[in-house]
């Protein structure tokens, strides 16, 4: 499955399986890719194709690492990172 009709699957499930209309995303255009800014303008298209709108506020640039999460959530909401 290619990432723009994955994003569109996956978001299409989360809004009308469970309601939901704000969508974070954590994207890996951090490390410079082809496959990152793919996979960004994927998740864009899907959001506009499900009908949700993309709060910029919630969507992070990170480097395809789990562990920059906590790190990029507690900037964000000036949290403790606990990672």
């Amino acid at each position: 499955m290619e990432p723009d009709n994955s994003y569109k699957a996956v978001l299409g499930h989360l809004k009308n399986k469970h309601g939901c209309s704000r969508i974070a995303y954590i994207s890996g255009r951090g490390v410079g890719t082809e496959e990152a800014q793919l996979r960004y303008d994927a998740f864009f298209e899907a959001m506009k194709a499900n009908d949700l709108t993309v709060d910029e506020g919630i969507v992070f640039d990170g480097n395809f690492r789990q562990m920059d999460i906590p790190s990029l959530l507690s900037k964000k909401y000036k949290i403790q990172s606990y990672s």
